[in-house]
C-alpha cells in the first residue's frame, strides 16, 4: 500500500515555475498519509503555489494549495489543504475495456477516492475481490470501478498505457453537473437544479475502504 512518497524530481522555486501537471487550474490526485486515508488518491484542483516565502524555507516552495473535488468541509464547502508536490499527481489514465486478472494491482473506487489494492479472486458475476493491506479487508468491486494501479515517476506513467488502447476521459464534478443538468433539462419542461451531496471532511476521520451498507 502506499507509503510516503519523495519528490522524483527536483523542487520548484521562485525562479523555475512547477511542472506542467501543477500549474493554477490544473486537475490532480492527491495522496495523503493520515491514518485511514494512506493508500488513496483523490481528485482535486491546483489553485496555487503556498504562500509560504521560498527564500524563508525552500522546502515551502514545493507546497500547493489544493481545493479537493469530493471531499467537503463541515460547513458543505469544497475542502482546500497545503499539499507537498510528492503528494500529486496528474489524474491517473484508465482504459475503456481492460480484462482484470488474479493478483494483479488495481485502484478500486469506493468512497469518492481511488484506494491501492490487489486483486484476490474473479467472480462468477464477473465482479472482483480485491484486498486492501491497510484495513485487512476485502470487498467486491465491479470491473468498471477498477483501474490498473499505476506510479507517476519522473514525469511518466509506469506502466504507460499500451498502444492502441483508448483511455478514459475523466470529468470533474462541474462537468458531471453540468451534463446531469443539460440532461435532465431535455427530458423535462421543468428547470431542475443538482443536488450536490454534503460529505463530512477527513480530519481526525479513522474512514477506511469499508463500503457504506
Amino acid at each position: 500500500m502506499a507509503t510516503k512518497r519523495k519528490a522524483n524530481k527536483a523542487p520548484a522555486t521562485e525562479d523555475h515555475p512547477p511542472p506542467p501537471h501543477l500549474q493554477p487550474g490544473s486537475q490532480v490526485e492527491i495522496s495523503s498519509n493520515d491514518k485511514g486515508f494512506r493508500g488513496s488518491w483523490y481528485t482535486g484542483t491546483v489553485i496555487r503555489r503556498a504562500a509560504q516565502s521560498s527564500r524563508n524555507n525552500p522546502s515551502a516552495a514545493n507546497n500547493y494549495l489544493i481545493e479537493y473535488h469530493e471531499l467537503l468541509t463541515k460547513a458543505g464547502k469544497p475542502l482546500r489543504e497545503t499539499i507537498h508536490a510528492a503528494n500529486l499527481r496528474p489524474l491517473a489514465p484508465r482504459e475503456t475495456s481492460r480484462k482484470f486478472k488474479f493478483a494483479e494491482e488495481v485502484d478500486a473506487f469506493n468512497h469518492d477516492g481511488w484506494w491501492e489494492g490487489t486483486i484476490t479472486k474473479e467472480l462468477d458475476n464477473g465482479n472482483f475481490h480485491v484486498y486492501f493491506m491497510g484495513s485487512k479487508e476485502q470487498l467486491e468491486f465491479s470491473e468498471d470501478q477498477l483501474r490498473l494501479h499505476r506510479e507517476w515517476v519522473n514525469g511518466s506513467w509506469v506502466p504507460p498505457l499500451e498502444e492502441g488502447d483508448e483511455q478514459v476521459k475523466e470529468k470533474v464534478p462541474a462537468e458531471e453537473e453540468e451534463d446531469a443538468e443539460a440532461n435532465l433539462q431535455e427530458s423535462s419542461p421543468l428547470a431542475v437544479t443538482p443536488i450536490k451531496y454534503q460529505k463530512l471532511d477527513h480530519a481526525g476521520s479513522s474512514q477506511g475502504p469499508s463500503k457504506s451498507k
